[in-house]
């Protein structure tokens, strides 16, 4: 199945003009996200040590419920990664995503089924920001590869599902993206990173790619595995272009594009656009770049998380500071506290 390109523009145009409204003034969108948020936790162990039925605004909350760190929150992860119900959120928490942490080592957070269909909502948001300033019809009128984790999910005896958000996302690609998004079923269950990489250029070696999202850092050694495997086919190819001269955009997050960019114009024998995003196993896709001049993301304030900002010198007190976005202010440094949908 393919969408019409002109309908997928006007897709995007919709999209970044709701955003945009949302942007200019987003408390009605984010409180009504966390009191939805508290009102589905409600009858939860936490819900309930937390009176959330008794929260009706955001100060309400903030007396209620402290800033915890991910150790804080740890024996309620858990329990839930053990198969209790109704722990922090209602019902069995199947899938937990694994994240590698920077303080507290790897980390088990949980992802719902609601945080599963806000992510699947949110993948649009990279591709309306490059549709709406190119106006390019074109985009998926090939194929697009999603380069991730490995979509064969560690079971535990409790049932429950954890492995990389990446790898928990290709379990459940929305079915109208299906039949463009590449690489298939069975080399998205590959685990080894290498073996995955050859499989991926194999398989797509003779596809029309148009569109690549994944880290920066794995563009450059996929590009190097398939002019390796084009030569080793017998193609003349000394750029990405030459494989797959229809490629306009790449998009991804996780670290800085900037210094990867000469190694992948390199390779590609161009400029290509890129869209930059701030992606957290937390909340999934959560800021957005829409401007291709200005490296600044635009935090997306409809993404199913409420944010709250914490001035960095407050960081450390029992009782800190606690900003919603509509009070953070240009040219500070802040800490992000997220509350998400699958009840952290």
């Amino acid at each position: 199945m393919r969408i019409p390109g002109r309908l997928l523009l006007a897709a995007a145009r919709l999209r970044r003009y709701q955003l945009q409204r949302r942007s200019h003034d987003p408390r009605p969108i984010q409180e009504a996200l966390l009191l939805r948020n508290i009102r589905c936790a409600e009858r939860t162990d936490f819900g309930r040590e937390h009176g959330f039925e008794r929260i009706r605004t955001l100060s309400d909350y903030r007396a209620r419920v402290p800033v915890r760190r991910y150790d804080d929150f740890k024996p309620w992860i858990e329990r839930a990664i053990e198969g209790e119900r109704d722990v922090l959120w209602p019902g069995r928490t199947e899938y937990f995503g694994m994240s590698g942490g920077t303080t507290a080592g790897n980390k088990y957070l949980p992802i719902s089924r609601e945080a599963i269909r806000q992510q699947q909502r949110n993948g649009f948001d990279p591709l309306a920001a490059y549709l709406d300033y190119s106006g390019d019809t074109g985009l998926l009128a090939g194929q697009a590869i999603m380069m991730g984790g490995s979509s064969a999910l560690e079971i535990r005896p409790s049932g429950a599902r954890v492995g990389d958000n990446t790898g928990i996302m290709a379990n459940h690609m929305p079915l109208i993206t299906r039949s463009f998004y590449r690489p298939g079923p069975r080399v998205r269950r590959i685990a080894d990173w290498e073996e995955k990489i050859q499989a991926l250029v194999e398989e797509c070696l003779d596809d029309d790619v148009r569109l690549i999202a994944g880290t920066p850092s794995w563009f450059p050694g996929l590009f190097d595995r398939l002019l390796q495997e084009a030569r080793q086919r017998g193609k003349r190819a000394s750029t990405v272009l030459q494989i797959w001269p229809n490629l306009r955009l790449l998009t991804g997050g996780g670290v800085n594009y900037e210094p990867y960019r000469p190694l992948i114009e390199a390779r590609v024998g161009r400029k290509v656009a890129y869209v930059d995003v701030y992606n957290a196993t937390e909340g999934g896709i959560m800021g957005v770049q829409d401007d291709p001049e200005d490296r600044a993301m635009q935090l997306l304030p409809d993404a199913g998380v409420f944010y709250e900002f914490i001035p960095l010198e407050e960081i450390d007190r029992e009782a800190p500071m606690r900003l919603a976005l509509w009070d953070v202010k240009p040219g500070r440094v802040y800490a992000l506290l997220v509350s998400n949908p699958s009840g952290l």
